[in-house]
């Protein structure tokens, strides 16, 4: 009882190996095809009833990509940074504007020298149209405007034009000598958006990455676990070989009946392996399924996904200093915090800007022409001239002058700028910190990669030497120079060589993901 009960503790060490092995894990990876040692997994699961449906890791990865609703979200923003470029750089659109009035005035006369209350009336009409442009360049602006006016007061007898006619063009242009010359707060609202767009799309790359090492992993987690349950059915075949022979040695007094109690408890352990292994096949196709179909088909929990592409075996050379200035000048998020710290910069600028104390030339140019009847020399003045004389300057009116403003006491520019200067510093340190974990990441990346080859290497052989020492056993018990146990020890040997390589491989393989998504993202 005593051997069965190491044995059983042997055999539950192995199902621990196999579970650590093929039981999916989430991380970021990117696979790569090469030539495999193992045969593409085609094993059916007693679970799987539907559909198959045959599937490459890069067909998967396509798959996700198209379906995941995360990414579609993410890709939203890049829609919504667009647009809030566009919203910035409206502040230099032109804008016009058109006001139209009509005024009717009565009122009692106040002139009562005739001895009469006459009521007095006026009728006014007023147009203005205008144009107003902000200028992307300089911060300057300017307006232009045009004023028509027609005045009329029934009756009334004077020396002026009556109806009175007016026409007036006038241009006004404001432009920052000192504050606001270089930058002001629309040109920076430009810059930041587009900025902002930048980052966006950095993301969206980073969600895409993270996505594509998602579905890889889970890939080689189905993988794996197919894997491993063909490790655990050849040991199941194996343990079932060692039965029928304790049988038949029991059948002709070869053996005593223990032998076959013993082989039967081996048997029945293998048979809880290979339970665990269909579940975690289970598992691990759920886990992909969740990644790369669509949740609206009609048979998403029932098609079974069969995996084509085969565990990689091929040894990988790392230019490790090659892969460290790679992802210092690529990783996305190295890339999307110094994009920030533009806007820092940007903002610090327009800031700095602010507390000048700001100087405008102010410009004005206007021309008025007046016409309409004049009742006591019997002349009339048309609109037409009205017109004329606005338009091509008969009487011009200019003016020019400078406006000088500074705020007393500490501004909230000032006190932004220590704000943004407290913010760069801050960054400067992140980024120091992000190059020096990514130098750390790629190195042990690498680091991973030599050790998981020299692994599977190692277990390799370990595999080769224990199935030679099982053959040796197997030649020995059948000429009756060993016994059960020390065959049956030999067999679970081999069980746990089998584990560890298939352990060794998909570590590799893990390693060789890790490797190239650290060069891309954290």
């Amino acid at each position: 009882m005593s051997t069965s009960m190491s044995y059983r503790s042997a055999i539950g060490g192995a199902l621990f190996a196999v579970l650590t092995v093929v039981l999916p894990k989430s991380g970021h990876a990117q696979g790569v095809t090469t030539p495999a040692a193992l045969p593409p997994p085609t094993a059916q699961t007693p679970a799987s009833t539907g559909p198959a449906m045959p599937l490459s890791m890069d067909q998967a990865v396509t798959m996700a990509l198209e379906t995941s609703l995360g990414l579609k979200s993410e890709r939203l923003n890049l829609d919504i940074a667009a647009q809030s470029i566009a919203s910035a750089k409206a502040a230099f659109l032109p804008f016009s504007t058109t006001d139209f009035s009509r005024n009717t005035l009565q009122q009692p006369s106040q002139n009562f020298a005739d001895g009469t209350s006459s009521i007095t009336a006026s009728n006014s009409l007023s147009v203005t149209t205008g144009l107003a442009h902000r200028l992307p360049w300089y911060g300057s602006n300017y307006q232009v405007s045009w004023i028509g006016n027609r005045a009329e007061t029934p009756g009334a007898q004077s020396s002026t034009f009556n109806p009175r006619t007016s026409s007036t063009l006038r241009l006004d242009v404001s432009q920052p000598l000192w504050q606001g010359l270089k930058i002001d707060a629309n040109r920076a609202a430009v810059q930041r958006t587009e900025r902002q767009q930048v980052i966006a799309d950095l993301q969206l790359q980073q969600r895409v990455v993270g996505l594509e090492a998602n579905v890889r992993v889970a890939y080689l987690g189905l993988v794996a676990s197919i894997e491993g349950r063909k490790v655990a059915q050849q040991n199941m075949d194996l343990a079932q070989q060692s039965l029928e022979n304790a049988r038949a040695r029991v059948a002709v007094g070869q053996a005593p009946p223990i032998d076959i109690i013993t082989s039967e408890a081996t048997v029945e352990s293998f048979r809880e392996q290979l339970i665990l292994a269909d579940a975690s096949i289970s598992s691990s196709e759920d886990a992909l399924r969740s990644l790369v179909l669509d949740p609206n088909r009609q048979d998403y929990w029932q098609v079974h996904m069969e995996p084509t592409d085969q565990i990689q075996l091929a040894q990988r050379t790392v230019d490790e200093d090659a892969a460290i200035r790679n992802a210092l000048a690529s990783r996305l998020d190295l890339m999307s915090l110094k994009r920030a710290m533009e806007i820092t910069d940007l903002n610090l600028k327009l800031n700095r800007d602010l507390t000048k104390p700001s100087v405008d030339l102010q410009m004005t140019y206007s021309a008025t022409g007046t016409g309409g009847t004049l009742a006591t020399a019997q002349t009339v003045r048309s609109f037409g001239g009205v017109l004329g004389d606005a338009f091509t300057g008969t009487y011009p009116n200019f003016t020019w002058g400078v406006q000088v403003g500074y705020p007393l006491g500490r501004s909230a520019a000032e006190a932004a700028v220590t704000q943004n200067e407290l913010a760069r510093q801050q960054q400067t340190l992140n980024q120091q910190d992000l190059e020096k974990q990514i130098v750390q990441d790629i190195r042990q990346a690498a680091r991973d990669v030599r050790t998981t080859w020299q692994r599977v290497q190692a277990t390799q052989a370990a595999r080769a030497a224990t199935q030679r020492q099982l053959d040796a056993e197997q030649q020995k018990f059948a000429v009756g120079l060993s016994d059960t146990f020390t065959l049956q020890s030999r067999q679970t040997q081999l069980a746990g060589a089998r584990i560890n390589e298939l352990n060794a491989i998909v570590a590799y393989n893990r390693s060789l993901i890790e490797l190239d998504r650290v060069q891309k993202i954290r």
